[in-house]
């Protein structure tokens, strides 16, 4: 079941950063210069090093960002005695669902929505998080959560990250 389960989302998700590098000339020439002045040889480089790189880790979460891997709505149902979601609470066995793509897109969330549907690595970058007068220090990233959250998430984070390896 858990083969059936994540089977094609490491691959949805690299074709989606693939094309978003191909057909962003600009974002592409900074992935290529970061990976050749972090690596003197091909043989250098493994998933170890290659997670270290910020502009890697920036371009990899902005493609699970823009292309999440539940393309849907998520079903959630509040715990006995309910909780609050998105700020509203709601009482124990209501179902609610969650669209993470708009979720990851939504303007009061995440830049402006000109900006929130766009691919930029760079929101993630910690000098730009950190910098007061960067576009991208009001974004809330901690939103987009591609692995879900609770017990599960760790476990099914790292089954994605042993694929890449």
């Amino acid at each position: 079941m858990v083969v059936t389960a994540g089977s094609e989302t490491t691959e949805t998700v690299l074709g989606g950063i693939s094309n978003y590098l191909a057909t962003k000339s600009n974002k592409c020439g900074v992935s290529v210069e970061d990976v050749r002045s972090a690596f003197e040889s091909e043989a250098e480089i493994h998933m170890d090093k290659v997670k270290r790189s910020p502009y890697f880790d920036a371009v990899i979460n902005e493609g699970l960002r823009l292309c999440p891997l539940v393309p849907g709505i998520l079903p959630r149902s509040e715990p006995e005695g309910g909780g609050t979601l998105c700020g509203t609470w709601l009482p124990g066995g209501v179902s609610a669902m969650l669209d993470c793509p708009r979720v990851y897109e939504q303007s009061r969330l995440i830049s402006s929505c000109r900006l929130g549907c766009r691919f930029k690595p760079e929101r993630w970058l910690p000098e730009e998080v950190e910098n007061l007068n960067s576009r991208f220090h009001h974004d809330c990233l901690e939103v987009v959560q591609t692995f879900s959250v609770g017990p599960r998430s760790y476990m099914v984070k790292g089954l994605a990250w042993e694929k890449c390896s």
